[in-house]
């Protein structure tokens, strides 16, 4: 069962218990408790503390206050995963309240050497979180904050390259909040999105950074570039999501110019690949169809080709919580010993 349906799924059930079947008064030892057990099995074994009330998690947050720095970094961890689901499930009060704990726990930290690699993987973690809910206003200062604190780090200088790649998607203009919506923001909001890329692939190679520049060169009709930077991708990386998002854009960068030989070799390996994912069946049937080439099987495969959840395009776009989740499991393992 994924990990957010089994949090919800508890949620659920402690819902309908009393309070007082969920830890009544958080001391200490309690508390202690329960970091413990959040270390060993992440927020699924400590599914009760996304039902505390807004009281406990206050209780909780005092005694987090007075831990040692170590036992802080856990507190701060787990008050984010729970913020996180609690947005899920039932947002208010309760869900504001682990908010403002893991913030708050985090806010006392200074940067050093001890501290420096969680706190970068707290401020990516909650940077996705608001990226997924595409508060894009959000996340963009969030990343610039980041990047203002680790100026180096590829990985938010390639976030903030995300954030301004969806601002220009049809979805990102209907919900952008405090960035440019004007009628040329498209263009501009991917201009930026490129300049980022090319910073990150310039710092360090990053497979990343160049399979989105690509992309971004391809929707501005850059086609040799991005196909030149499509291409660095295989050279950097053998991540199965990422090649096989890499032959999708490549094909339709060799589709738009009419390539289609080219194009239906790209969406063939895409297939090879994940052989369920629906945008790669659905890219080399259509392209076998221009060539005069309609391949019945395949056609008749396509109703039953996959679901969404199995196709690395719909991770690109962020429509799911899968990086949000994957962050916050290396914000724990980062902070539990």
């Amino acid at each position: 069962m994924p990990r957010h349906i089994h949090i919800l799924a508890a949620v659920a059930v402690c819902a309908t218990f009393p309070v007082t079947r969920l830890a009544a008064v958080i001391n200490e030892q309690s508390y202690e408790e329960v970091l413990t057990d959040y270390c060993k099995g992440g927020l699924p074994a400590v599914t009760h503390v996304i039902a505390w009330s807004t009281k406990q998690v206050q209780e909780g947050m005092r005694v987090a206050e007075s831990l040692p720095p170590k036992r802080r970094m856990v507190a701060a961890a787990m008050h984010l995963d729970a913020h996180s689901a609690r947005w899920k499930y039932e947002r208010g009060a309760i869900e504001a309240a682990h908010g403002e704990a893991t913030k708050a726990l985090v806010n006392r930290m200074r940067l050093s050497p001890e501290n420096d690699v969680f706190i970068k993987r707290w401020m990516l973690a909650s940077g996705y979180f608001l990226f997924e809910h595409l508060f894009l206003g959000d996340a963009d200062q969030h990343f610039a904050k980041a990047r203002a604190i680790f100026p180096r780090d590829v990985d938010f200088v390639v976030a903030s390259g995300i954030v301004h790649e969806l601002a220009a998607h049809p979805l990102g203009q209907q919900v952008l909040r405090g960035m440019d919506v004007s009628r040329d923001s498209r263009q501009r909001h991917l201009a930026v999105a490129a300049s980022f890329y090319r910073l990150a692939g310039s710092n360090e190679p990053s497979a990343e950074a160049y399979l989105r520049l690509g992309r971004v060169e391809s929707l501005t009709g850059n086609r040799q570039r991005a196909i030149a930077s499509l291409n660095r991708v295989g050279t950097l990386t053998v991540e199965p999501d990422l090649v096989y998002t890499m032959h999708l854009f490549l094909g339709q960068v060799r589709e738009d110019g009419g390539e289609w030989s080219e194009a239906e070799q790209h969406y063939q390996r895409a297939a090879s690949l994940f052989p369920l994912a629906p945008t790669a069946t659905i890219a080399l049937y259509a392209v076998r169809s221009i060539q005069g080439r309609s391949d019945w099987s395949l056609q008749n495969s396509l109703p039953g080709s996959g679901r969404p959840g199995d196709d690395p395009w719909n991770e690109y776009l962020f429509t799911s919580s899968a990086r949000t989740s994957r962050e916050l499991e290396l914000l724990r393992r980062t902070s539990c010993p």
